[in-house]
């Protein structure tokens, strides 16, 4: 079969133009697709790679928290277990309170007020009496009282200073702080 292409040579330039042309833009849209693809390819791979370093943060922060939450869990029980070995090493003294309080309030005269009583878990160590007096010979009678009680040894004053009414009235008042061991033998309670 013979092909005969009688048309003008204008014609036929305009022919192959167009087909060149649509070769051109078939390439093109072509490129333009790859280059699509590659570029969509490599945000779905960043938002992949941001989910992935997102969970790992997320992942180290509940780890951190965790962390936390069993430290403070720590220092909670280590402090349990502190007041559990004070609380037995109490019990294993067996002083009676109810007789040391009895004591201090007996021995209290009326113008003395008591601010803090300091036992300290060592029996062996100096409790603290803190109060305040109306005079200096009120401190010196309730220290008098405390040494000749059965219960108390080594009573001495710490200080003594100018004071404020607990009150909150305007009276002068003397703040005083008394050191004293126990007679461990006269508060054992006999459980």
């Amino acid at each position: 079969m013979i092909r005969l292409n009688l048309l003008p040579e204008g014609i036929k330039d305009e022919i192959r133009f167009a087909k060149n042309n649509y070769k051109i833009s078939q390439n093109f849209m072509r490129v333009v697709l790859v280059f699509l693809i590659l570029f969509a390819t490599q945000i779905v791979m960043i938002l992949i790679f941001k989910t992935k370093e997102s969970a790992a943060i997320e992942n180290k922060n509940m780890a951190l928290e965790q962390n936390l939450k069993w430290k403070d869990i720590e220092a909670q029980s280590k402090d349990f277990a502190d007041r559990l070995t004070l609380i037995k090493k109490i019990e294993n003294e067996n002083i009676n309170w109810q007789i040391v309080f009895d004591e201090i309030a007996k021995c209290t005269p009326e113008n003395i007020m008591l601010d803090s009583l300091n036992f300290p878990s060592d029996t062996t160590k100096n409790a603290k009496l803190t109060g305040v007096a109306l005079t200096d010979k009120d401190v010196a009678t309730y220290r008098q009282l405390l040494a000749e009680s059965e219960i108390f040894e080594f009573v001495d004053i710490e200080s003594i200073s100018e004071g404020s009414d607990p009150l909150g009235t305007d009276r002068e008042m003397r703040a005083f702080v008394f050191t004293t061991k126990l007679v461990l033998d006269k508060v054992k309670s006999d459980e």
